[in-house]
């Protein structure tokens, strides 16, 4: 293809996947749906209704697709993220009809990369290079602004949730960004995640402190999804009761001192850091590297905090940290 088609086909998936991103598979999106024969063959033989738990399982309960939730200091939306994508958007001249808590939503910021790619197709058309070469900058902004700098780390949660239909559908985000970004020029450049609060030096610093910081993952370099947690949890054979994420790993990390395997529970939340690490460091990442190095350090930064935290409840085994 040459291109014009390129950037119109992709102008074409970033809106189809978007579609099924928002509303998961519905009437109205099982054509976009049929455009991808993993989606096609992750979602053969199933029910609406069946689809729908798995998109609200992966979705809604362990890996919610909105950027503050990845790289807002506190984990909520409508902070800093909205002012840059609605600064971003204007830029485009891309004007999202959607409600404000949706702007940091994975699917507006697809179909402002479809809107994008729509205009450099059109840009290309009419042999335009200078209309060219502000759409493939303003598409670089995008992606290595927001896009690239959460997706790889939000799409790993997903496929840990072991849903089909949500984790082809990921894939096919993921794999489309990616290509996309390859074929801009320049390289991504780093940035700085928030700083982290040196928990240890403070003598108030407990389990719910702990916790709270490791449910971050802006601070702590690390996604836990509530499947996650009771995964972990299973592992060890405590309970972990009920409540939003860091309230269940809290509940862990207490019952983990209470059953007398804190050290166990220490050892699985290395474990999880390893494995995300490593992820991070996949051949496929080369080309967004620098946009990844932030959260490589912040894991070692954590596996740092996690090791002097089991020193201290070596020293003080009946209250650790």
């Amino acid at each position: 293809m040459n291109d014009h088609e390129i950037a119109r086909a992709r102008s074409l998936a970033y809106g189809l996947l978007a579609d099924l991103l928002a509303h998961g598979l519905t009437p109205a999106t099982r054509e976009a749906a049929a455009m991808s024969a993993p989606i096609v063959a992750a979602i053969e033989g199933l029910s609406e209704d069946e689809l729908g738990t798995q998109f609200e399982r992966a979705f809604g309960w362990a890996a919610p697709p909105f950027e503050g939730a990845y790289l807002d200091a506190e984990g909520t939306i409508g902070g800093p993220a909205t002012d840059a994508l609605w600064a971003l958007f204007r830029a485009c001249g891309f004007h999202p009809n959607v409600r404000s808590v949706d702007v940091e939503h994975l699917a507006t910021l697809l179909r402002a990369l479809a809107f994008i790619s729509g205009a450099e197709a059109d840009a290309v058309a009419d042999r335009h290079d200078g209309a060219t070469e502000k759409t493939r900058e303003l598409a670089r902004r995008m992606l290595d602004e927001h896009v690239l700098r959460w997706v790889p780390l939000w799409a790993a949660a997903v496929h840990r949730a072991n849903e089909p239909f949500p984790s082809a559908l990921t894939s096919q985000i993921e794999s489309l960004a990616l290509s996309h970004r390859a074929a801009l020029s320049g390289r991504a450049r780093a940035f700085e995640l928030p700083t982290a609060p040196d928990l240890l030096d403070d003598p108030k610093t407990g389990l719910r402190e702990i916790g709270a910081w490791l449910s971050k993952p802006a601070l702590s370099g690390l996604v836990l999804t509530r499947i996650d947690v009771q995964r972990i949890g299973r592992g060890l054979e405590v309970p972990r009761g009920f409540g939003e994420r860091s309230q269940l790993l809290i509940n862990m990390l207490r019952s983990a001192v209470q059953f007398e395997v804190f050290d166990r529970s220490v050892a699985a939340l290395e474990a999880e850091l390893d494995t995300q690490g490593a992820l991070l460091r996949e051949r496929r990442f080369e080309g967004v590297s620098e946009l990844l190095s932030p959260w490589i350090a912040r894991i070692s930064l954590t596996r740092g905090v996690l090791r002097r935290l089991l020193e201290a409840a070596a020293q003080e085994p009946d209250e650790p940290a």
